[in-house]
């Protein structure tokens, strides 16, 4: 079975560097930069209506090809994410959360929320710091970063 899913989520050229420190942020989580597959059950099953909407993107032949990937680190059977390159020239990121892709969803979230949140978060952080801003992070009860800027 396959469970691919494009999240909503795109990641600019010039961020790779936020989507780096936000898997370290996050721990457990490697940006393998120019690793061009990304683990999957690598074959289209037709079983999923995100499967089915992104075949409608991307030919299944094309499904596991990337331009980086983030890897689970320690768990070397896990499936990965794929930094796909669009055409706008920037990433999408893509992951099978079928079986082995289930630790990806545990480690990240429903469609990745915690990775996207702690890139948005390194990159709210790089651009207030260009303003001469101050940034402080907390996380709240529920596990949202929370970030406050000073001038």
């Amino acid at each position: 079975m396959s469970h691919i899913t494009k999240t909503g989520f795109s990641i600019l050229r010039t961020d790779l560097d936020a989507a780096e420190q936000a898997c370290r942020d996050l721990g457990g989580l490697e940006l393998r930069r120019d690793q061009h597959t990304y683990k999957w059950f690598g074959t289209f099953m037709n079983d999923s209506e995100s499967g089915r909407r992104y075949a409608q993107q991307v030919s299944p032949e094309k499904w596991g090809r990337c331009a980086h990937a983030i890897r689970l680190t320690g768990n070397p059977d896990a499936y990965e994410i794929g930094l796909v390159e669009n055409s706008d020239g920037n990433y999408d990121l893509v992951f099978d959360s079928w079986g082995p892709g289930a630790a990806l969803v545990q480690k990240c979230g429903d469609d990745l929320y915690r990775l996207k949140q702690a890139i948005t978060a390194c990159i709210c952080e790089r651009e207030m710091v260009r303003e001469d801003y101050r940034s402080y992070r907390t996380v709240d009860a529920t596990g949202n970063v929370v970030i406050e800027f000073e001038k």
